[in-house]
């Protein structure tokens, strides 16, 4: 096919598959749900390997880079940029529970069910795919818990809390809904109001900096405390013996014979 349409090739030596470039990929992709398989839940249902791959296969083409733009990654390249806001994704394999709306179930029911997160739900606003335990299929839903074994979920610390509420307070303090009792602050209590914003932000920020520079410091000392070795660039030690000194030889001269 290739000789009747002229097409220039070239062939991969055999056994040798870094050289082939689907190989490479394919290996790449292997070792990328590997890590994803590892990182599931202990009693996650192996059976339901399958079900993991669209998340793998989108990660994946989050990490890699496109071949056209270097600045783009593969998934950009070709549907865009993803939106994690809309789209948001979690460890694979994770333990979950499934809020039931009250509309669908009974009113001494429970109000959640138990399920495995196998992905993201993409053509609904943030939304989760879950296999279900109880009907053994698939589910869409937008409201679960998680309860994660192998890692841990990031939580803000309480200077970003404190400084977020404080931007929030100012902001709804300037511009109040319409239905709000509060009136629209005048010139005064806004300045007032931002000398306080600025004071109390400084506080927050000067606390996180120097929790970061102590933390900087900290593994800075645990670098420094190496076993002892000795230095690459120092001489090497040889024990030192004392000099035996060496029998004279004997030489047998004539008149000895």
């Amino acid at each position: 096919f290739f000789e009747e349409n002229k097409v220039d090739y070239q062939l991969v030596p055999p056994n040798v598959h870094r050289r082939n470039a689907a190989e490479r990929a394919i290996r790449t992709f292997k070792n990328h749900f590997v890590a994803g398989l590892c990182s599931v839940d202990n009693d996650f249902p192996m059976h339901l390997w399958d079900k993991l791959l669209p998340q793998a296969e989108l990660t994946l083409n989050l990490l890699r880079g496109s071949r056209l733009n270097p600045k783009l990654s593969a998934w950009a390249q070709i549907h865009g940029t993803f939106d994690y806001n809309r789209t948001p994704i979690a460890p694979p394999g994770t333990r979950v529970l499934i809020h039931e709306k009250p509309a669908t179930r009974d009113s001494w029911a429970p109000h959640a069910v138990e399920g495995w997160y196998i992905g993201p739900a993409q053509n609904s606003y943030r939304c989760y795919k879950v296999w279900v335990l109880e009907t053994q299929a698939e589910r869409i839903c937008d409201t679960i818990s998680w309860f994660l074994t192998q890692v841990t979920m990031p939580v803000p610390s309480t200077n970003d809390l404190i400084l977020s509420s404080l931007l929030d307070i100012r902001d709804a303090l300037k511009h109040p809904a319409p239905a709000s009792p509060v009136e629209v602050l005048n010139d005064t209590p806004n300045k007032e109001l931002n000398q306080i914003t600025e004071i109390l932000t400084n506080i927050v920020r000067q606390r996180t900096e120097l929790e970061s520079t102590k933390k900087n410091v900290r593994q800075e000392s645990v670098t420094q405390q190496t076993p002892n070795t000795v230095p690459l660039d120092s001489p090497a030690r040889i024990p030192h013996h004392p000099e035996e000194t060496a029998p004279p030889v004997r030489v047998l001269t004539q008149e000895e014979d």
